[in-house]
């Protein structure tokens, strides 16, 4: 399987405790929104119904609702029933991630894909250039690195094992288009892997593309550790960790980095974003999603 539907179908997740969050969700709600025809984004605030849910830092389904936990970046006032928002971006980030998630799960994720290439072309230079820069690859074995990191980002919006003919032709096409690749490079690497399940996978890959023995020494473990610190805010490691499997995530870090530009130009991922090859696509992304949420709302 390669569509993860939330955050907590992740590695980086996999650990969590979500039926103690749902749970208490489901008590507070009761019958409410749980049962509701369309889907509904709920904010979990500092009222004192929620009391009872565990604090959680990434959107929650429960059926085909989203919930997401703005209580560290709110405060709620009992006299006036007023929420009252002490931190902006976390608080615009929280929710924008919830709505974002809201089309990926309740609409066709290739509505996401298709927006725009700014994302998978900036998920392939953050996944493969820090690679290459952690294990010292040359010139050839980072532009092998770079195909196959385009096409595990691709997998991440199907379900299928094995991409067909038609779809491996269409993908290289795409690819050597928007990302400047050989398509025949694409193509052969295609035929190798044309859907990456996992990190597991595709660390593997990447070692067998390369034939470089210093990714022998790339896991899960340390591909997480790689990305680490590339971008910042609260929780930030883990939001980078998650992306990797979860395009939803990694499209609203992106976002977040653009119109906040001036906070995240040195961070890693605002340094990929604020090329000059990028300058038109940026623009052109922010306007696409937003328009894409109200289109949902």
């Amino acid at each position: 399987m390669t569509y993860r539907a939330t955050a907590y179908e992740t590695i980086a997740c996999s650990g969590a405790m979500t039926n103690r969050i749902t749970d208490a969700i489901s008590e507070t709600y009761g019958g409410g929104l749980l049962n509701a025809e369309y889907c509904e984004i709920v904010e979990i605030n500092g009222e004192e119904k929620w009391q009872k849910v565990p604090s959680f830092f990434h959107p929650i389904r429960i059926k085909d609702n989203i919930y997401v936990d703005v209580r560290p970046f709110v405060s709620f006032d009992k006299f006036t029933h007023e929420t009252i928002i002490k931190n902006q971006p976390g608080y615009k980030l929280t929710c924008f991630r919830g709505a974002v998630n809201k089309i990926w799960i309740t609409e066709r994720p290739a509505y996401l894909r298709d927006l725009s290439p700014l994302p998978i072309a900036t998920y392939t230079a953050w996944l493969s250039e820090n690679i290459a820069r952690r294990f010292a690859l040359d010139g050839d074995a980072q532009y092998r690195l770079s195909i196959l990191a385009a096409i595990f980002y691709n997998s991440h919006f199907i379900d299928d094992k094995e991409l067909s003919t038609l779809d491996k032709q269409h993908l290289a096409s795409y690819l050597s288009r928007q990302l400047k690749f050989n398509g025949d490079d694409v193509y052969t690497t295609l035929n190798q892997y044309s859907v990456i399940n996992s990190i597991d996978e595709f660390c593997v890959a990447a070692r067998e593309v390369t034939g470089s023995i210093s990714l022998e020494q790339l896991n899960k473990g340390t591909l997480i550790s790689v990305i680490n610190n590339t971008f910042f805010g609260i929780n930030a490691s883990e939001l980078a960790a998650v992306a990797i499997e979860h395009p939803p995530t990694w499209m609203c870090i992106i976002f977040d980095a653009i119109q906040n530009n001036n906070f995240y130009k040195k961070t890693v991922v605002g340094t990929i974003l604020n090329r000059k090859h990028f300058d038109e696509s940026r623009l052109s992304y922010s306007r696409g999603l937003l328009s894409m949420l109200k289109h949902f709302q």
